[in-house]
């Protein structure tokens, strides 16, 4: 009988669809951990970004892999060393030929292969 109990309540739970979490990663210039709410700041109210906080993940120690944007944001998005990808230097503008290898695998595609619809709003 507790055989059949564990096979019912395993059948059950196989039914039952988990609903994957949704992901928001904002990617901010020279916001220091003290500049919004959530994170210390009294005198700026944040209170969208602080109940994204409050309700979710809130990462606090992270570091950049870089100082500069463009080598630290091809490292985010690759989970590898922005030299690794040739993305070591500053891409000052969309008119360059040169940019991150179509050959990388970024999260944005490993994301959408889990069934997750991806965008990019703001700076690219």
């Amino acid at each position: 009988m507790a055989y059949l109990t564990l096979a019912v309540l395993g059948l059950c739970t196989i039914g039952q669809a988990i609903e994957p979490p949704n992901i928001v990663l904002f990617v901010v210039d020279d916001l220091g951990i003290g500049d919004v709410g959530s994170f210390g700041n009294d005198s700026l109210r944040t209170p969208y970004i602080d109940s994204i906080c409050k309700n979710g993940v809130k990462l606090e120690h992270d570091l950049a892999s870089a100082a500069l944007c463009t080598p630290s944001r091809a490292a985010m998005m690759t989970s590898r060393y922005a030299v690794r990808s040739g993305m070591s230097h500053v891409i000052m503008s969309l008119m360059v030929a040169n940019g991150l290898p179509r050959s990388e695998w970024t999260l944005p595609q490993m994301l959408k292969q889990e069934g997750y619809a991806t965008a990019l709003i703001g700076k690219d």
